[in-house]
């Protein structure tokens, strides 16, 4: 119990639930490995013939997913936001930071959370504010997210999801598609 807490947790129960999901992410981050073009025996030629090419990949996938229309209205409510917030969970949030970071950088008001708290719900209720949902696959904390924002709340709520975002679409004002492994 007194080690749940000192994680920030509300119990033991949290703590095997944030375990077992955490577990399931590294599970799935092995089998995403398991099928990389550079692993262990590359060698530094393959890497920098194999690299390149799978990051012109990626980015010429994502280039040709995004609706234009839709990037239009989120650049239109962007430039009105008085703050930026980014949510993910797992890997999503550790891309939520780098992109708070980032947007930091250039002035705007930015940041990034993985769990939604009480305190963030009323400053977010308060305040003209873009959310960013991220997540790659069906993530129920996500969905739980945009739906309680949506509805409870004044925030335009974004979703940047990979391809099976049916859920997620119904609570977001708009969907950012990047396609995710299998498409690349």
């Amino acid at each position: 119990m007194r080690l749940s807490q000192k994680l920030g947790l509300n119990g033991f129960q949290d703590l095997k639930i944030t375990l077992t999901a955490e577990i399931n992410q590294k599970k799935r981050i092995d089998q995403l490995l398991a099928n990389e073009p550079v692993t262990a025996e590359s060698t530094y030629d393959d890497i920098v013939k194999t690299l390149p090419a799978l990051y012109d990949k990626a980015v010429t996938n994502t280039r040709l997913s995004l609706d234009k229309n839709s990037m239009k209205r989120i650049s239109q409510v962007l430039q009105k936001a008085e703050c930026i917030d980014i949510y993910g969970t797992g890997i999503s949030y550790i891309l939520a930071q780098s992109a708070a970071f980032k947007i930091s950088t250039l002035g705007l008001e930015c940041s990034a959370y993985e769990v939604l708290i009480l305190t963030i719900w009323r400053r977010v209720s308060t305040r003209k504010t873009l959310l960013f949902d991220q997540s790659d696959r069906i993530n129920h904390t996500v969905i739980c997210m945009a739906k309680y924002l949506r509805e409870a709340t004044e925030t335009y709520v974004v979703g940047i999801a990979g391809p099976y975002h049916t859920e997620l679409k119904k609570w977001c004002h708009e969907i950012v598609e990047i396609p995710n492994r299998d498409a690349l």
